[in-house]
This record gives C-alpha cells, sequence and structure tokens, in this order.
C-alpha cells in the first residue's frame, strides 16, 4: 500500500484539499507526522505507524520559513521512514528553499541549492518532486530521479476567466522568468514579453527598464516563480501602468510575501494576487490547489 505522508510543514492542509487526494487515490495511506520543539530549539519528529510498505513512500513537506527548520525535519522524517521498512522513498517539496543560491555570485558563497539537494539523497530518498524551481537546471544536482512539476496554468486559468486573447498580455518581471510567462502565454493563446531587471548583489538595489514594450490599454499578467519582499513586483507594476496598462494581475507559484510585501504590491496597483498553495496561506491571496494535482502525478510517475 503506498503511503504519504504529512510532514509538519503542511500541517496547515485542511480536511477538504486531504479528501481530494484521498479521492484520486483510495488505497493511499496519509500518515500525518507528529513533530513538536524542544526548549532549547530542536526539532522532534515521529511517524506514528507500525511500518511502511517498502515499495512506495511519499513524504510531503515542503521548505517554508523558517526554511532550516523545515529542512531538519525533511532529513528526519526520510531516516524515521527508513527505520519503518521503506524503502523507495519519494519526496515532495511544493517550495525548494534556497533554489536562488544556484551558483557563485560573489567569491567565498556556497551553492546551497547543491547542499539541500544532495543532503536528501544522502538521507535515503531516491525520487524528488518539486513544483517550479527557481532554476530547472539546479535539478541535475539532485544525484537520483527529479521532476520540476509546473501546475502554473491551473492559476493562470483561473485568472484569465472569460477575458478574450487579444485583451490579456503575460509579462515576466525579468529575463529570467521569461520561459515561464512564454509557457504559460503560449498554452493559452496570449502574447507574451519581459521587464529589464538589474539587481545590485551588495546593496540589493533593483532597476527595471521597460524595454519599450507595449501594453497600453492591456490588462497585463505578471507571471514569477518566487514573490517575496515584493520589491520587483511593486516596481514592474508602476512602470507597466506608466506605459498605460488598464489593469494589472499576479500570479506565482510561491508567495513567500515576508514583511509588509503584500501592501507594497496592492499599493502598487495590482488588481490581485493568485498562488499556488505550496506554503502556507496569507491573507488577501486567491490560492489554487497544486498539491491534490501533483500528488496524484507523482503517484502515476512512481
Amino acid at each position: 500500500m503506498p503511503s504519504l505522508i504529512i510532514g509538519p510543514s503542511m500541517s496547515w492542509l485542511d480536511d477538504a484539499l486531504i479528501n481530494n487526494i484521498r479521492q484520486d487515490a483510495p488505497e493511499l495511506q496519509i500518515i500525518k507526522a507528529q513533530y513538536k520543539e524542544f526548549p532549547d530549539g530542536e526539532s522532534y519528529v515521529r511517524l506514528p505507524v507500525e511500518a511502511l510498505d517498502p515499495d512506495e513512500t511519499v513524504i510531503l513537506q515542503t521548505l517554508s520559513p523558517p526554511q532550516d527548520r523545515s529542512f531538519i525535519q525533511l532529513l528526519q522524517i526520510i531516516d524515521a521512514a527508513l527505520n519503518l521498512g521503506a524503502d523507495k522513498i519519494a519526496v515532495f517539496t511544493p517550495y525548494m528553499a534556497y533554489a536562488r543560491q544556484d551558483k557563485v555570485f560573489l567569491k567565498g558563497e556556497p551553492v546551497s541549492i547543491r547542499l539541500l539537494l544532495t543532503s536528501i539523497y544522502a538521507a535515503g530518498a531516491r525520487f524528488l518532486f518539486t513544483i517550479d524551481i527557481h532554476n530547472p537546471d539546479s535539478l541535475s544536482l539532485f544525484p537520483g530521479k527529479s521532476y520540476n512539476l509546473m501546475p502554473m496554468h491551473l492559476a493562470v486559468k483561473l485568472l484569465v476567466g472569460e477575458r478574450s486573447n487579444k485583451d490579456i498580455m503575460i509579462i515576466a518581471p525579468d529575463k529570467g522568468a521569461l520561459q515561464r510567462a512564454k509557457m504559460m502565454a503560449e498554452a493559452f493563446g496570449f502574447e507574451y514579453d519581459y521587464l529589464d531587471k538589474q539587481r545590485d548583489r551588495i546593496t540589493g538595489e533593483v532597476i527595471i527598464d521597460d524595454r519599450g514594450i507595449s501594453v497600453k490599454n492591456r490588462t497585463v499578467v505578471i507571471i514569477d516563480d518566487i514573490i517575496s519582499t515584493g520589491g520587483t513586483i511593486a516596481l514592474a507594476t508602476k512602470k507597466l501602468y506608466a506605459k498605460g496598462a488598464r489593469d494589472v494581475y499576479v500570479a506565482c507559484s510561491h508567495a513567500l510575501l515576508v514583511g509588509d510585501s503584500y501592501v507594497k504590491i496592492k499599493s502598487s496597483g495590482v488588481k490581485e494576487i493568485f498562488s499556488l498553495n505550496t506554503l502556507p496561506p496569507k491573507p488577501g491571496v486567491t490560492y489554487i490547489d497544486a498539491i491534490t494535482w501533483s500528488v496524484k502525478r507523482i503517484l502515476e510517475s512512481l
């Protein structure tokens, strides 16, 4: 019997979503990991079962803030699963933390994503699934089999509704997000383009150039993988309105939205923020269930 272990960082999943998963896989054994934090800050996890099927175990643990704790808990769950007899272990991390540190930008830095991926493998997982990782090429650093799931179309479909294809334009906030924007635009028959973003590696200051793109009287959808501080999205939105955009919406895979980022984005004129449910929910964001969609495909592929 295949097993799905729901880690501590996914404790916010409600019964409705869990029931959706059960409907697609009625034979699935769903286990909620027990967890606590010791007074000194160390993490404790336990899987409340006697044994696990050796053939198929999926661990669902997003690497949400505090990322370091979520990561340690993931490694602990892998080890606990092995102790209970699991052999074929797949890890599903909807949001992969540290993915933006995928190379050495300044001398003396680590390649953090390499450390995470090799540690997951070393702990005992041989399959890795994630959603819309910042740089898909990073997954080549995982020694086992890895898969980058792309359910962003679920968010775009809800966002666009009945709007005309001629009315909507997909915009990437920088050239790095262009492939993501292109994929969604071509799937729905929209036009697409990108803004040029430059970031100072020392100060973090961001400068955006509109590249002379034409968005006058258009409904613009900014598509990105991660929204963290909201600075890039706010600047991009102001640029687009200055170019004559009628409305600006945002769709992302991972709504981290730290600090006052939501207020910053809404103050720039964004009408609505859509996100996949890869992280604990934040007020004001419209979420689309990508977990059920992903688990179904993971079980089919194992």
